[in-house]
């Protein structure tokens, strides 16, 4: 039996950091229309939107910091474990076991703007688990990802078709996901004409935003399908 090494790696909680971000947008967004409602000034609400809507997201790393956990990760040709460890102490406090024979499927991602990953997976008696990396290390070999994937490819090529484990297309790489763009695509093609006909001065920020937002969903997409591919 294959075995990789002990390998460690930090996730996030995403369910209670998920919790917390959409309670501090509402809660704050409320707050400052109610302000802005009282006071008068249009100004509050704006300042407000970019408090609890855009700082979350710019500084998300500093938001999501008390939800970051230390985990271990062990791959062989069976099975992997994610052993979670306590915050404060460096002890494991909950392990988690998956044999490859008892997976139905999964669905990976890998961010193209920083060194984060995700993994999916739905098991053949009923529900799920999703796993978030964060702060991985690239130069230092494969992400835990990539590991956890070639054993499963290498679990497949040795199973008959009926116990493989499928590998699901993240939205881009789909063909809905294709429609989207195309609809995106021709949104933006419609604004930045009807900006340049009407207000031929200045392009404003919200239209280069969204150029390169979508410039970057392109670059995702491409990355997406690669990994199908490659891993199907």
């Amino acid at each position: 039996m294959s075995e990789i090494g002990v390998q460690y790696a930090k996730i996030v909680e995403a369910r209670k950091y998920s919790v917390l971000i959409l309670s501090y947008f509402l809660g704050g967004t409320f707050l400052s229309a109610f302000a802005a409602w009282q006071l008068h000034h249009l100004a509050i609400l704006c300042i407000g939107f970019i408090i609890f809507g855009i700082c979350p997201i710019i500084f998300k790393k500093y938001y999501r910091r008390p939800f970051i956990k230390k985990v271990s990760v062990e791959c062989t040709d069976s099975y992997f474990d994610i052993n979670v460890f306590d915050s404060k102490k460096d002890e494991v406090v909950s392990v988690h076991k998956y044999f490859y024979n008892d997976i139905k499927s999964y669905r990976t991602f890998e961010s193209t703007t920083e060194s984060s990953s995700q993994l999916k997976i739905w098991l053949r008696e009923g529900g799920s688990v999703n796993y978030i990396f964060v702060e991985e290390e690239y130069d230092e070999g494969d992400s835990i990802l990539n590991i956890i994937m070639k054993e499963i490819k290498g679990y497949n090529e040795n199973n008959s078709a009926e116990c493989k484990i499928l590998l699901e297309k993240n939205l881009f790489a789909t063909k809905i996901g294709n429609y989207i763009i195309i609809l995106l695509g021709i949104g933006w093609i419609c604004l930045l004409i009807f900006q340049i006909a009407f207000k031929q001065k200045s392009i404003p920020l919200s239209v280069i935003g969204g150029i390169m937002l979508f410039l970057q969903i392109l670059i995702q997409r491409k990355k997406d399908i690669t990994v199908y591919e490659a891993n199907r």
